[in-house]
């Protein structure tokens, strides 16, 4: 996994996650199944949110596909149409490539229903998928999928594309460059 502080918006990254035993709560309804999360805890101490300890994970079982369902990393295995509540089933994500939409950094860890708190959220969209592609007026605000590296769940990060940085150092260098040459151009040092 890379450091927390190592991602930026415009990375392209491969993700992926151990398949993990975990048991169906609840079969597929509306597009989602329900599993118990093998990964994090209850937080007990939480005085504002309370959480079961169970996710509900995209599931796409028709023609026609949500966008939210769409955007799901998590699958489980057997697949989804397979299962019923009680089944016990094996939940991870098989390597996927997706581009990094946002990045936000939380110094406190953000508070949440489960340990442990996140410190940062990086939100991806899967290749092939477009912001363009969530409707507007919904709930989906189309920046993607939200990770949590850090927060418990064994996500392997792996960047497989970078936008290119530019130090300000090799900016002023550069000008400096720019600069030189056009002097010795006016001086007619430089043919041109």
């Amino acid at each position: 996994m890379m450091d927390e502080g190592d991602f930026r918006v415009g990375d392209v990254l491969s993700v992926a996650c151990p398949f993990t035993l975990t048991r169906v709560e609840r079969g597929v309804t509306w597009d989602h199944i329900s599993v118990r999360w093998p990964w994090w805890e209850i937080d007990t101490d939480n005085d504002f949110a309370h959480w079961n300890g169970i996710v509900a994970l995209g599931a796409g079982s028709g023609v026609r596909v949500a966008p939210e369902v769409e955007a799901e990393l998590f699958r489980t295995d057997p697949p989804p149409e397979q299962l019923k509540a009680g089944d016990v089933c094996r939940v991870g994500v098989p390597p996927t490539v997706v581009h990094v939409t946002a990045v936000d950094h939380h110094d406190p860890p953000l508070e949440t229903a489960w340990l442990p708190h996140p410190t940062q959220t990086v939100t991806v969209l899967r290749r092939g998928l477009s912001y363009r592609e969530f409707p507007d007026g919904s709930h989906l605000d189309g920046s993607g999928y939200t990770l949590h590296p850090g927060d418990g769940i064994p996500l392997r990060l792996r960047t497989v594309d970078a936008p290119v940085s530019v130090s300000p150092r090799w900016r002023r260098g550069r000008r400096r460059r720019r600069l030189g040459m056009a002097v010795r151009r006016a001086l007619g040092l430089v043919r041109l």
